[in-house]
């Protein structure tokens, strides 16, 4: 009995230690894809212990890299037409304003009872920017 007690504690700690050799590579894994740094006895461990998981890993962080350049000369690009266009001059005047201006009158006689509008005239008058 003593000698399968041992057996199964050589097992228990055969499984953790497998169990933590396999937690390390995926969070190593999971580091690589997302463009983290990591030691390279973590990236060799992973590459020993499961290289197709390495090469996927691997493959998906060379892809984040690539959309992350893309990404950073398309800001760039952004960034220099704005540059550009800020440095253009620009123009703020605005052709003169055409307004016509007319001077009504109106003539109403007022009776006891009801007003009554006898004529309406309407003649333009000259503008000028101070008004009239």
């Amino acid at each position: 009995m003593k000698y399968e007690a041992s057996v199964a504690k050589q097992q228990a700690d055969a499984f953790k230690q497998m169990g933590n050799k396999q937690n390390r590579t995926l969070q190593t894994a999971s580091r690589i894809m997302h463009g983290r740094k990591v030691s390279q006895a973590d990236e060799q461990e992973l590459m020993m212990t499961n290289p197709e998981l390495y090469a996927m890993v691997k493959s998906a962080a060379l892809m984040k890299k690539q959309h992350q350049d893309d990404e950073d000369e398309k800001i760039s690009r952004q960034n220099d037409e704005a540059r550009l266009h800020e440095s253009q001059p620009q123009n703020y005047t605005s052709a003169a304003l055409d307004y016509q201006r007319f001077e009504t009158q109106m003539v109403v006689s007022f009776d006891e009872a009801e007003s009554q509008i006898q004529s309406i005239s309407a003649s333009p008058v000259e503008f000028t920017m101070n008004g009239y």
